[in-house]
């Protein structure tokens, strides 16, 4: 189809969330739907998720957008799609992760560091960068990003999710400084241990049940988060009910970091 400038979404918010076929950005795609946002989400090889995303969400209007986060071209491309379709962006959301075990530092290859700096840290930069003229352009506009617990309790093993993220939610930080004045705010979520997408096979593939089982009980609320509660945390950061809230990290983990 093609779009003219008399066709670009105007009226609603609207939300590029990278990541979002995956089980926690879908999650928080579903969430901003209930809010009434235009979805333009993201994925890399297939865009068969987003095409399923899209026939659940029957109301809203969801665009799929090929991104490759190593890919600077990529992202530059991705980010003037997102402007061919729409004047402004209320919302950038990064949910984006790596497939990753977890192993300690002494036996994480280089190859494995370099795939998460490239696809998180750099990836997360790079979007920030581009998108930050079309979020400018909104005035009212906010950016999330989703990080870690581990950034805050680390856990031995878990450097492949902690460090990558470490830099995203300082650069957030960053952003919430440099760009309050043009009216964007810049947060991040910190998830702790999920039920769904990588915390789930995480619980399925690596560890005996014991181990987990443990973890658990380190919880004070004993028990694992969901996609859901990480999704209304994002949800509300994006919204006008946190219209003076900034530079900061929720961390939805259930107490563990404490």
């Amino acid at each position: 189809m093609t779009h003219t400038a008399q066709d670009k979404i105007v009226t609603k918010p609207t939300a590029l969330v990278v990541g979002g076929s995956g089980a926690l950005g879908s999650a928080i795609c579903r969430r901003l739907a209930e809010e009434g946002y235009t979805l333009f989400v993201t994925y890399r090889s297939s865009v068969a998720a987003v095409e399923e995303l899209r026939r659940e969400l029957v109301d809203v209007d969801v665009h799929p957008i090929p991104l490759d986060l190593q890919d600077r071209t990529s992202i530059e491309r991705s980010v003037a799609e997102v402007n061919r379709l729409t004047s402004h962006l209320s919302s950038l959301i990064f949910a984006s992760g790596v497939s990753i075990d977890q192993p300690f530092i002494f036996n994480t290859r280089a190859d494995e560091w370099e795939n998460v700096i490239k696809t998180e840290t750099l990836g997360f930069i790079h979007l920030a960068s581009f998108a930050l003229p079309l979020l400018r352009a909104h005035g009212n506009a906010s950016i999330i990003s989703i990080g870690t617990f581990a950034t805050h309790l680390y856990v031995s093993g878990d450097a492949l999710s902690a460090v990558p993220k470490a830099a995203i939610e300082m650069m957030t930080r960053a952003l919430a400084k440099e760009e309050g004045r043009y009216g964007i705010r810049a947060n991040c979520v910190a998830p702790g241990i999920l039920n769904a997408g990588l915390g789930a096979k995480m619980q399925e593939e690596i560890h005996d049940p014991s181990v987990w089982e443990a973890q658990r009980q380190r919880v004070p609320m004993r028990r694992f988060g969901e996609a859901k509660e990480v999704a209304d945390a994002v949800a509300f950061l994006a919204s006008e009910r946190a219209s003076y809230i900034s530079g900061q990290t929720i961390v939805v983990d259930g107490g563990l970091h404490v």
